[in-house]
């Protein structure tokens, strides 16, 4: 099944060949067969990368070229006894380094407090009933009822709709 799913054009489908395709009926997953289903593709979450050390990220500083060029420069200083102008240079790399650094840090940490603050809810159909859960609850194969004023979960195919308009603002 997860071969078939991964190479379908989902919009390409109609609602029962969707249905079909992803064994889902029109009164919704049970339970069970949501949880399963979580457990074979995962939650419906953006995978986080993996931590970089503090140390890495404060060396990739000095990946920029003129960082390079600056440090190239002051090297040539020093090869030229110009020791005020390379101390002058090497301060401006540190400085810069340190900078960008607490920048990215404290952008991460705001990235991270965002993520938990956002916790959006779904209301998915469920053996026939519509309920609330947590969007990361949301299986492949459940049908979401959305409402005006509603976020859109997950990435969805729409197979029923009346009077549907989206803000897309977001995505730009």
């Amino acid at each position: 099944m997860e071969t078939q799913i991964k190479k379908t054009d989902y919009y390409k489908l109609s609602t029962e060949e969707i249905l079909a395709t992803l064994k889902s009926k029109k009164d919704g997953l049970s339970e069970s067969e949501s949880t399963e289903r979580i457990k074979i593709y995962g939650e419906n979450k953006l995978i986080s990368s993996k931590k970089v050390p503090l140390i890495f990220k404060f060396f990739q500083q000095f990946k920029d070229l003129m960082v390079v060029i600056l440090i190239v420069a002051g090297s040539f200083s020093l090869y030229l006894n110009e020791t005020r102008d390379a101390i002058i240079m090497y301060s401006i790399v540190v400085i810069n380094a340190i900078i960008g650094f607490i920048q990215e840090f404290k952008a991460e940490k705001t990235m991270s407090s965002l993520k938990n603050l956002i916790m959006t809810k779904a209301k998915v159909i469920r053996n026939g009933q519509a309920i609330e859960i947590a969007q990361e609850k949301i299986a492949l194969g459940d049908l979401i009822k959305i409402e005006e004023g509603d976020s859109v979960p997950a990435d969805l195919r729409v197979i029923e709709e009346n009077n549907l308009s989206t803000n897309d603002f977001a995505l730009t």
